[in-house]
């Protein structure tokens, strides 16, 4: 199909969803109803059509004609299917707006991250009208933020938003089961808290956002596993869907040492090791005071307090796996990585020397002071095999500053690129081994 066929068949979806809307209100619906019946239509229209289009450009055109349609629409109270409502709401005028905000950070930046965009339309279009419904049913509202929510509403939408999510992660990614609910879970716990925050119609914007942020916290989280120090970790050179780019003077690294900076110009320690996760949280807070000029601050404050759990959760998780240990419970998993950073810190031991000694729970000596985290290590069963030759070796795969200007000086001083090449063989292998 080309995109022009498809631009075709997506108009004709949306449009029929509208014109449903109009014929469900005519046979005596109520505008609540059919307003529910066109948003679930219209978000798994936009959730589904990705693999229609050979590029976004399409959907960034269809988006902008509703975007500028339904403000009209809007103010002049037309297709009352859906904005004959007694509430003065914006949301269908935000749908499009963070449909537009979705294709730019999910598949403009990055096409292989679609599937963000997938699954928080998917949310999107299931959970919110699952909220309002059991909501109005239920009764016992509360004024949050200005607008008025219930307990049922909220628990409907968290429900909803995590079969969904869950449902469209299996749908769209190659993800394991453990891994998608734990997305899932994230981010439907975030875009409740945008739900129940918002108020005319902009929570179909910040619940998009919702599902995305725990994206920055896991890129901070996999920084702090793999010992890699950033080095301008700019708001700039950052996008809430996890990517990350302009790495400037980037370093790994050599031992756990927070302060350790890779930029030769960072001299108060501002993009410092130990510093990442708070940075990548202030750039994600540089785009919520973009946001505040046009919405109320209560949803971006309660998207922006679930970044510490979220970093949280993700760095404990992938410690474990590059540990090679299999989890237990939040409290033991994440007394055992408290420990192994006070280990690592008091004994200075280089970080890929660390993960390579305990790999699965090997390497116990039994003395100080790596008793405390050996006999935590202990009560946590292997998730890896060591049977790769890998394992033992003398010494793990790193990265350090010394060997890439080794690299880099064969190159330019002798065009001789086999260390390069050899380098990146060994990457290769040491990720295959990590994958097994």
């Amino acid at each position: 199909m080309t995109d022009l066929g498809a631009l075709g068949l997506f108009a004709a979806a949306l449009v029929g969803a509208v014109a449903l809307g109009e014929g469900l209100r005519l046979a005596g619906w109520r505008p609540e109803s059919t307003r529910r019946v066109v948003h679930v239509l219209v978000g798994l229209a936009v959730a589904g059509c990705p693999p229609w289009f050979s590029g976004p450009g399409p959907i960034y055109v269809l988006a902008i004609v509703f975007l500028v349609g339904n403000v009209v629409a809007v103010r002049q109270r037309w297709m009352p299917g859906m904005h004959a409502i007694e509430r003065r709401s914006w949301g269908t005028v935000t749908f499009p707006l963070a449909l537009l905000v979705a294709l730019g950070l999910c598949w403009t930046l990055d096409p292989s991250r679609v599937y963000v965009l997938q699954t928080a339309f998917v949310v999107l279009a299931l959970a919110d009208p699952a909220a309002s419904l059991l909501g109005e049913w239920v009764g016992r509202p509360v004024r949050i933020g200005g607008a008025m929510k219930s307990a049922a509403g909220s628990a409907a939408f968290l429900l909803v938003a995590t079969v969904s999510a869950a449902w469209a992660l299996d749908l769209t990614t190659t993800l394991g089961a453990v891994d998608r609910l734990g997305w899932a879970l994230t981010a439907a716990a975030l875009a409740t808290l945008a739900e129940a925050l918002g108020k005319t119609g902009w929570d179909n914007l910040w619940i998009v956002l919702a599902a995305m942020v725990p994206r920055a916290a896991d890129l901070a989280a996999s920084y702090m596993v793999a010992g890699f120090v950033h080095g301008v970790l700019n708001s700039d050179n950052i996008a809430i869907t996890g990517e990350s780019f302009d790495y400037g003077p980037w370093r790994f690294a050599p031992t756990w040492a927070p302060a350790f900076t890779a930029a030769y110009f960072d001299h108060g320690g501002l993009y410092s090791f130990g510093r990442q996760p708070e940075t990548l949280h202030w750039n994600c807070a540089q785009l919520a005071i973009a946001l505040r000029t046009i919405a109320d601050a209560q949803p971006l404050i309660a998207i922006l307090e679930g970044f510490a759990d979220a970093y949280r959760d993700a760095f404990v998780k992938r410690f474990l796996w590059r540990l090679g240990v299999a989890a237990r419970d939040p409290a033991s998993d994440l007394a055992l990585v408290e420990a192994a950073e006070r280990m690592m810190v008091a004994t200075s031991l280089p970080i890929d020397r660390f993960f390579f000694a305990y790999a699965a729970g090997r390497g116990a000596s039994g003395d100080e002071p790596g008793r405390a985290f050996e006999e935590l290590l202990a009560r946590h069963r292997p998730a890896r095999a060591l049977d790769d030759r890998y394992w033992s070796g003398d010494a793990p795969q790193a990265m350090l500053i010394d060997e890439v200007e080794a690299i880099w000086a064969a190159i330019a001083e002798r065009d001789d690129w086999t260390p390069l090449t050899d380098k990146i063989a060994a990457v290769r292998a040491f990720g295959a081994v990590m994958s097994a």
